[in-house]
């Protein structure tokens, strides 16, 4: 899991260029004390730096490794027994054979009545 910026516009960073002009214009302020011209710098590039990071879209990204899977079982009447209980062996075979600790799994029954049988989790617990 992690977060990294991406940016619809990339080519609108070209204007973080501007950045030192902004600072050395800045700098040039005579009737500020010291340390106001100090907080007026650090503001003003503050603020250009962030419209310029939204003129260029700039989102963050947030990626993670777990993968949720919703199983659908046809338990309905006009299904066999023994073609229930294939599909109910599949779905537990599919689960130990692709399923990583990460991974979370669930399993939707449908049919007559359609209901969420196991809710998404990391260990399927089919019986």
């Amino acid at each position: 899991m992690s977060y990294w910026p991406r940016f619809i516009f990339p080519m609108a960073l070209i204007l973080l260029a501007l950045i030192p002009v902004v600072i050395i214009i800045a700098a040039q302020i005579k009737s500020l004390g010291t340390t106001r011209k100090y907080v007026v710098v650090a503001l003003r590039t503050l603020i250009m730096t962030a419209l310029i990071c939204a003129l260029a879209g700039m989102e963050i990204v947030y990626t993670n490794n777990k993968l949720a899977v919703f199983f659908l079982l046809d338990q309905s009447n006009s299904i066999p027994e023994h073609a229930k209980l294939a599909a109910v062996e599949a779905v537990r075979t599919s689960a130990e054979l692709y399923m990583n600790d990460n991974d979370e799994a669930g399993v939707i029954v449908f049919g007559e009545n359609a209901s969420i049988e196991l809710s998404v989790d990391e260990r399927l617990g089919l019986a």
